[in-house]
């Protein structure tokens, strides 16, 4: 009987099981484990300060407009009217001169004396009204501008500070919509800030949360968040209706 010998397994240097490619087998395959995840803080939160917005209607200023808009709008109106009624005069004195050419009428001569002495104060009205309506149709659209600006909240806060933090920042451009940073390490936030040189002030308190993104980052937010405390110079608020969300969460205040 031939006798077999049992055949040795064994690795060749080639075998990626073994030797050289058994040790970079390894080492791809730890470093493939190590990258699975894509940031190095997975899990840590991403401190991105929530924000909630705030409009500013400077509804104090509307009645001015308002006044002024009917004023314009009464001399307007005046200088149409005094222009009818000389229209309207001067044609009856051409009418009672034809009538007087045909026979001597003491009545038509009394009639036009009268318009006679009528004309010159509704002629300096005429005047008056016209130099007041040369800049008319410009100085109203100005207003109406203006008023339309502030009832869309287009104004500039000068300086914002964030009381418990004393961070300041400044701003140089106007805006209808403000984005006021809730701080994340706490539930409450305070500002005192200015808009044409008046002083304001503002606390809200709301609860944070965790979540996290399409990006697998966990941020913090901001949820029922809640006027306080305002200033006095503040006549009304729009809120917000509960458990009113940071980015989300608008609140309209009216001085």
């Amino acid at each position: 009987m031939t006798n077999y010998s049992k055949p040795k397994i064994c690795f060749s240097r080639l075998s990626p099981f073994g030797g050289g490619w058994g040790r970079f087998y390894t080492i791809s395959l730890f470093f493939i484990l190590i990258s699975c995840d894509p940031c190095p803080d997975c899990g840590e939160p991403v401190l991105f300060e929530p924000i909630t917005k705030m409009i500013f209607i400077n509804q104090s200023q509307i009645p001015f407009l308002d006044d002024s808009l009917d004023y314009y709008a009464f001399n307007d109106s005046a200088l149409s009217s005094n222009s009818f009624i000389l229209d309207t005069l001067r044609d009856r004195i051409e009418d009672i001169e034809v009538g007087l050419d045909t026979a001597d009428n003491p009545e038509l001569e009394q009639e036009k004396m009268e318009i006679e002495q009528l004309i010159p104060g509704y002629k300096d009205d005429s005047s008056f009204y016209a130099k007041l309506n040369v800049d008319a149709d410009s100085i109203t659209d100005i207003l109406t501008s203006t008023k339309s600006d502030i009832n869309s909240g287009l104004l500039r806060i000068e300086t914002l500070e964030i009381v418990e933090t004393g961070q300041t920042i400044s701003y140089s451009d106007s805006a209808t919509t403000w984005n006021f940073p809730l701080l994340y390490d706490g539930n409450a936030s305070t500002y005192d800030f200015t808009i044409a040189e008046e002083p304001f002030s503002i606390s809200l308190e709301y609860e944070t949360f965790t979540e996290v993104d399409a990006a697998r980052n966990v941020i913090v937010r901001a949820k029922d968040i809640l006027v306080v405390e305002s200033s006095d110079n503040f006549i009304t608020l729009d809120s917000c209706d509960l458990n009113c969300v940071d980015g989300k969460a608008t609140f309209t205040f009216y001085f």
